[in-house]
């Protein structure tokens, strides 16, 4: 497998499709998606991450620390929700998988920065129009967690890595 060309065919901040991959590479949509997930692997030295996202159709490599992170967020929120249909199947077999654990420090971080919880559900709902204090109160009291790009629309707005403000922690062990 030539590593560098497949690496180099996918675009720096313009996303690609799959199937556009898949084409150039002359392989299978679903080989195109092996290629990719072995290159996301592999760290060249480089500074650039091969990211998608559910807002942005395709394959793109950037250097951009919110774009980073964002995918890092939801990569793991797809991770954790992958993992959580295990935990009945781990009890009925008598194998758990693990655990989990969430450090919220929303209402920490957000006082830390002296800003109200109105001002902040406010600049929040400026990117996500479902965000509004009644939710930002359910968050900081552990009644619901957030999604992960609501975790980086805060962190961004309170100006921190998204893990100072929500992080979920899965410790799984060999099933």
């Amino acid at each position: 497998m030539d590593i560098d060309r497949y690496y180099n065919d996918i675009p720096i901040r313009t996303p690609i499709s799959r199937f556009d991959l898949a084409t150039l590479w002359g392989v299978s949509p679903r080989t195109a998606r092996g290629i990719i997930s072995k290159l996301r692997s592999i760290d060249n030295g480089d500074n650039y991450v091969i990211v998608s996202s559910s807002d942005r159709e395709g394959y793109y490599r950037t250097d951009n620390p919110c774009e980073i992170s964002r995918y890092m967020a939801e990569t793991k929120g797809r991770a954790i929700n992958t993992f959580l249909p295990l935990k009945k199947a781990g009890r009925i077999l008598n194998k758990p998988i693990g655990q989990m654990s969430a450090i919220n420090n929303v209402r920490e971080v957000r006082m830390a920065r002296n800003m109200s919880a109105v001002t902040l559900a406010k600049l929040v709902h400026d990117h996500d129009q479902y965000f509004d204090a009644v939710l930002l109160s359910k968050i900081e009291n552990d009644r619901c967690a957030p999604t992960p790009a609501q975790v980086s629309i805060i962190s961004n707005v309170l100006g921190c890595s998204a893990s100072e403000v929500y992080r979920v922690d899965l410790y799984t062990s060999v099933i």
